[in-house]
C-alpha cells in the first residue's frame, strides 16, 4: 500500500522533468496574448512548458539579449532602445553578438478611457453616447499629446474636455458648461517610452498625422522619451502595466481624468468601465461603439505584439512556437482576446521571398541584404500595418 503513492510521485516527477521549457520575459500587455495563445500550443505539444511573466517591454529586451529567458515580450519596436550606445542602456553589440530577431506575431490597439462630468445626461445609448462624445483626430492630436507631456504651453493650459468634443454632436446648454469647466488630468507612464511599450505606441503610432519630432519641442520630445514630464494639468504618473495604470486611474475617480490603454486590456474589462459610466474616446473617422470589429476596420492606434528571440540556433523549441503562433492557426484566439492577427503582406516584411516563413534572419542581417534598410537609418524591426497604407 505504501509503494503506491511513492510509484505516483515518482512517475509525476519523472514526466515533469521530461518537459521541454520555454521563457517568455517582458511586456504586460503582451504577456495575456502569450499565455492565451501558450495555453492552445501546449494542448498538441505536451512536451513544451511555457511560462509567461511580466516585467515590462524594456525588461524583455534586457532578458533575451542577455540569455537569461528564451524570449522577450515587447509591446514596441525596440529599435530605438537597441540603438543606444551600450553605456546608455544600448543592447546594439549584444544585438548583433547574439542574433536577434524581433517577429511581431499581431497588433494591439491604443484606447483612451475617460471620465465625464457627473450630471452630463450622456450613456451608451442613442445617437450621442459616452464612445462617441469625445474623438482624438488629426486636428487636435498635437494638443492631446502636448497635455500629456505635462508641460507648460500657452495653447494647451487651459484645455478641458469640451476641447476634445465630436464636433458633429449637437450638446445642450448644460452640456457644454459641464464639459467645459473639466479640466482634463492626464495619466500617464512612468519612465516614457523607453522602458513602457504602451506609452511608446501612445506617442508613435496614432498613424492620425502626428509626428512627435516635427510637432514638439525637445522638451516634449524628452518628456515622451524619458518620462521626466512637467507638472501642468495635474498629470499623475502610473507604473507600466496596463492593470496597474488602471488601477491608479480608478481608484482616484475624478471628472476629466484620460488615460491610456491597450485594446485588450480594455477589451478584458468592458463591462467593469461600462458600470463605472467611463468613456472611450473615438478615434479619428471611427466615432461609433467600442469592440473589437472596430478596430479591425480602421481603428488605427496600434502597437505590435513582439517577440524577440536568438536565430543562433535554428532547431529551438521557441522559433517553433513562435512559427506556430504566425501561421494563422490561431487568429481566433489573437482576436477572442482584443488584438488583430498580421497579413501575409506584413509577414513578408519579418521573411522576405520566404512564403512558409522558415528562414529565420536576424534584424541585423535582414537589414545588411535588404537595400532598402540600413542598421543605423530609421529601420524599424516591426512591420507596419497593412492598414495604415493606401489602398493598391
Amino acid at each position: 500500500m505504501c509503494l503506491i503513492p511513492i510509484g505516483l510521485v515518482a512517475g509525476f516527477s519523472n514526466n515533469w522533468s521530461n518537459k521541454i521549457p520555454i521563457s517568455c520575459v517582458g511586456s504586460s500587455g503582451v504577456k495575456p496574448f502569450v499565455e492565451s495563445l501558450s495555453k492552445e500550443y501546449m494542448k498538441t505539444n505536451k512536451k513544451i512548458d511555457i511560462t509567461v511573466e511580466a516585467g515590462g517591454s524594456g525588461f524583455g529586451i534586457q532578458q533575451v539579449v542577455e540569455g537569461y529567458a528564451n524570449i522577450g515580450n515587447v509591446s514596441k519596436d525596440p529599435y530605438t532602445t537597441v540603438q543606444l550606445p551600450d553605456a546608455d542602456g544600448g543592447f546594439r553589440t549584444q544585438w548583433e553578438n547574439n542574433d536577434i530577431k524581433t517577429v511581431t506575431i499581431g497588433w494591439e490597439a491604443i484606447c483612451m478611457v475617460y471620465i465625464p462630468p457627473e450630471g452630463l445626461g450622456i450613456n451608451y445609448d442613442g445617437e450621442i453616447n459616452l464612445n462617441n462624445l469625445l474623438v482624438v483626430n488629426e486636428n487636435n492630436i498635437i494638443n492631446f499629446m502636448k497635455i500629456f507631456t505635462g508641460i507648460s504651453d500657452p495653447t494647451t493650459n487651459n484645455l478641458s474636455l469640451y476641447d476634445f468634443v465630436n464636433k458633429s454632436l449637437t450638446l445642450s446648454s448644460n452640456q457644454i458648461t459641464l464639459l467645459k469647466d473639466t479640466p482634463i488630468t492626464p495619466y500617464v507612464r512612468a519612465g516614457g517610452s523607453l522602458t513602457s511599450g504602451t506609452a511608446a505606441s501612445f506617442v508613435n503610432c496614432s498613424d492620425l498625422g502626428f509626428d512627435k519630432k516635427v510637432d514638439l519641442n525637445s522638451e516634449e520630445q524628452a518628456a515622451f522619451d524619458s518620462g521626466v514630464y512637467g507638472r501642468q494639468h495635474n498629470l499623475v504618473e502610473t507604473d507600466e502595466a496596463n492593470s496597474r495604470a488602471w488601477n491608479v486611474f480608478h481608484s482616484a475617480n475624478n471628472a476629466g481624468q484620460i488615460v491610456y490603454l491597450s485594446s485588450g486590456f480594455v477589451q478584458q474589462n468592458l463591462d467593469l468601465i461600462r458600470k463605472n459610466g467611463y468613456g472611450i474616446m473615438a478615434y479619428g473617422s471611427v466615432p461609433t461603439e467600442f469592440n473589437v470589429e472596430k478596430i479591425n476596420a480602421g481603428y488605427n492606434w496600434f502597437r505590435p505584439l513582439n517577440m524577440l528571440i536568438s536565430v543562433k540556433n535554428q532547431e529551438t523549441p521557441e522559433i517553433s512556437f513562435i512559427k506556430s503562433l504566425i501561421s494563422g492557426k490561431y487568429d481566433d484566439e489573437l482576436q477572442k482576446n482584443g488584438a488583430k492577427s498580421l497579413s501575409s503582406k506584413e509577414k513578408q516584411f519579418m521573411f522576405p521571398n520566404d512564403e512558409a516563413y522558415d528562414k529565420w534572419i536576424s534584424d541585423v542581417t535582414l537589414a545588411k541584404i535588404n537595400p532598402n534598410w540600413t542598421w543605423d537609418s530609421p529601420y524599424h524591426f516591426s512591420p507596419t500595418p497593412d492598414s495604415w497604407l493606401p489602398a493598391q
